[in-house]
This record gives structure tokens, sequence and C-alpha cells, in this order.
């Protein structure tokens, strides 16, 4: 029974272990979405600027030349957006499975602790039982002895 129950315990801590790295990769994902997510924000802000910055200018006349470059830099940072924006999906849809990991992890962790609490009360259980009986024996065999 000792040996089961150092293997359990072994399962355990290889489980723990496997629990924290998946853990740490998860966090790590989740800090590499903040940080596209913060890129997607900054680009974003800059196409809002350039928006306001023409809405501006329109009041003026500006030149063809003007209107070009206003035009392919607004082009260009839709692109940008729209590639930083699928980025930003697979990093949250890599964040999802890694939690999904975690969370299952953490399932089989508890339930192998929980099969090991029970085990730990049956041995408990069972050397109390095998005191008892000897207990009982001696006091019977003292019982037998005693001379009537």
């Amino acid at each position: 029974m000792t040996s089961r129950r150092n293997k359990l315990d072994a399962v355990i801590r290889h489980q723990q272990h496997r629990e924290e790295e998946i853990r740490e990769e998860f966090h790590k994902k989740k800090n590499e979405l903040k940080s596209e997510e913060t890129i997607m924000d900054r680009l974003n802000g800059e196409l809002e600027d350039i928006l306001r910055d023409l809405t501006e200018k329109q009041k003026e006349c500006i030149s063809t030349n003007q209107w070009d470059l206003y035009y392919e830099f607004i082009k260009r940072q839709c692109e940008n957006i729209r590639s930083q924006r699928g980025s930003v999906q697979r990093l949250t849809e890599h964040c999802e499975e890694k939690r999904g990991h975690l969370v299952q992890t953490a399932r089989e962790r508890k339930l192998l602790e929980q099969v090991n609490e029970k085990r730990k009360k049956a041995l408990w259980k069972e050397e109390v039982k095998q005191e008892q009986l000897a207990l009982d024996e001696t006091a019977s065999s003292r019982y037998r002895r005693k001379p009537s």
C-alpha cells in the first residue's frame, strides 16, 4: 500500500508541475495579447488623429498631392489595423485554449488529490481496524488464560 501511495503522490506532484507550466504559458499568452491590443489601440488612435486632421484640412483647400498622401496613409493604416485585428483574434483564441487546458489540468489534479485523500482515509481505517483486532485478540487471550 505504501508503494501505491508514493506513486500516487508522485503523480500528483507531476500534475502540479504540469499545471504550473500551463499556468505560466497562459500568463505569457495573456501578456502577449495585452501587448497586441495596445498596438491595436495605438493604430486606431493614429487613424482617428489623421482623420481628424484631414477633417480640419478639408475646411481649407488642400492640394491633390496632399489628398493622395492622406489617402495612402489611411489605406495603409486600415490594412495595418485589419492585420492587427487578426493577430489579436488569434492570440485571443490561443489564450482561451490555454485557459481550457489550465482548467482541465486543475480538475485532474483535484481529482487525484481526492482519490489520494480517500486512499489515506481507507488506509487509516484499515490500520485502526487491525489495531482493534490485535487489542481484541490480546484481551480475549488474557481472558482465556485467567484461572476460573
